[in-house]
């Protein structure tokens, strides 16, 4: 299966390709309105990527093999901050990017218990993201424009 972004909604609908050639539009956070973008897939059909959420912000979002969305949370601290998923691990972990409390970019982490992590950068960098994660607990990404590998 692959995923990425087709049409529907308002601004476009993350969608799956299916094995047998068919495309599942995953849907949105409100119901039809605004865009989702899907980035990634694991071997069980968990698929994460980004979506408008209703206080109009980017959300990170994930679906479940059976299609159902999940707004991830916020870091602890942050108010209402733009946040992406960027890719997910086969035991669920997800990485990407979120705003923290000071509203700087830092790579994120989002456990399989539901909890948002702040990767935090390089010391004297100014913000990070974090872009693929394998699964022996490495995530690769970047801490101001320096490649960036974090383990867990």
């Amino acid at each position: 299966m692959i995923v990425g972004t087709g049409p529907g909604a308002e601004f476009g609908e993350a969608v799956r390709w299916n094995t047998d050639g068919t495309v599942t539009h995953l849907g949105t956070l409100e119901s039809g309105k605004g865009y989702t973008v899907a980035l990634d897939i694991n071997d069980s059909g968990v698929v994460v990527g980004s979506g408008s959420g209703p206080d109009g912000h980017t959300h990170a979002v994930a679906w479940t093999s059976d299609g159902a969305i999940k707004d991830l949370p916020l870091l602890p601290g942050a108010v209402k901050s733009d946040r992406q998923a960027r890719a997910v691990s086969n035991d669920g972990t997800i990485v990407g990017v979120s705003q923290n409390a000071d509203f700087a970019r830092t790579a994120t982490r989002w456990t399989v218990d539901g909890e948002a992590e702040d990767l935090g950068s390089l010391p004297g960098r100014g913000g990070s993201d974090a872009y693929a994660i394998n699964d022996n607990g490495m995530a690769v990404g970047d801490s101001t424009a320096i490649a960036t590998r974090w383990t867990f």
